[in-house]
């Protein structure tokens, strides 16, 4: 895994969407999702899954479930 890379794609995803200047906090956890995703393959996990905004839980309203 090539960190740069990673983080430089991360980084230009996040960019597109807030130029777009209709984003909200939400447009934002696709890249982020994406992001943990290839961190996880990489790292030998390949049974890693990512949940964005799964439903609530005895704790509260969570954004993600790793």
């Amino acid at each position: 895994m090539n960190k740069n890379k990673l983080f430089n794609t991360y980084f230009k995803n996040l960019s597109e969407i807030s130029l777009r200047g209709d984003a909200r906090e939400e447009s934002f956890y696709s890249p982020l999702a994406g992001m943990l995703e290839e961190v996880a393959q990489a790292s030998g996990r390949a049974r890693v899954h990512i949940t964005t905004l799964p439903k609530a839980t005895e704790a509260g309203n969570p954004d993600f479930r790793i």
